[in-house]
C-alpha cells in the first residue's frame, strides 16, 4: 500500500496499455478493451525504477483476435486464467500506486485515452489518476523531433529496447527510462 505520508511528487508512475485491436478493415465499429496494464514506479529524488509490474485484464466485450496476438503475444487463454476485472486493476493503480495522487507518465496519447474509455464503459465514477505526463510529447520538445515513435527515441538516446515490445510491463519499463534519461538531462545529470 502506498504510504500516504510521503510527498505524492516523490515518485512517478509510468503506464502502458496493450488492448484488444484488430486489422484496420476488421476495426469498424468496435471498440478497444484494455488486457494489460505495464506499470513502473519511478523516485522522482534517484531516478531509479523502484517496481515494475504487469496485470492482465480480463476483456468482456471484444475478442482477442489473431491480429493483436500476433503484436502482444497475448492470448484469450492467459487472460481467461491470469486476467483480473477492470475495476480490481483500477484498485491496484489506486491503492498500491497512488495513481489518484501521483503523477502518470505515458508514451503519447493512447493509455490516457483508453483509461477514460475504460472508467466512463464501466461506470467507474472515481477518476482513479490525478494527473498525466505525455513523454512523447516530452521528448519531442526536448530532443526537437516532430513525430517520434518509442524505438527512434530510444535510437536517438543510444540505448536499446529491453524485453518484448507490445508487452505492456516492458514497454512501461522502457517509456520508464527514456523519462529518466530526460530528466537527468534537464538536470544536468549523467
Amino acid at each position: 500500500m502506498v504510504d500516504k505520508q510521503k510527498n505524492i511528487h516523490d515518485r512517478i508512475n509510468i503506464v502502458d496499455v496493450e488492448a484488444t485491436c484488430w486489422e484496420f478493415n476488421d476495426a469498424k465499429k468496435k471498440h478497444h478493451e484494455i488486457i494489460e496494464i505495464g506499470i513502473c514506479v519511478i523516485n522522482i529524488e534517484t531516478m531509479e525504477i523502484e517496481r515494475s509490474v504487469g496485470i492482465y485484464v480480463k476483456n468482456r466485450e471484444t475478442e482477442i483476435s489473431e491480429f493483436c496476438k500476433g503484436i502482444t503475444g497475448i492470448t484469450q487463454e492467459k487472460i481467461d486464467v491470469e486476467g483480473i476485472e477492470i475495476e480490481e486493476a483500477i484498485g491496484i493503480m489506486r491503492n498500491d500506486f497512488g495513481s489518484h495522487r501521483r503523477p502518470m507518465g505515458c508514451w503519447g496519447g493512447f493509455d490516457k485515452w483508453i483509461f477514460d474509455d475504460a472508467c466512463k464503459r464501466n461506470g467507474i465514477v472515481d477518476y482513479p489518476f490525478k494527473n498525466w505526463i505525455n513523454i512523447k510529447e516530452m521528448f519531442m520538445v526536448a530532443y526537437g523531433r516532430n513525430k517520434c515513435g518509442m524505438k527512434k527515441a530510444m535510437n536517438i538516446m543510444n540505448f536499446e529496447f529491453e524485453g518484448v515490445q507490445h508487452c505492456g510491463k516492458d514497454d512501461a519499463f522502457n517509456t520508464a527510462k527514456v523519462f529518466i534519461m530526460m530528466m537527468k538531462k534537464i538536470r544536468g545529470e549523467k
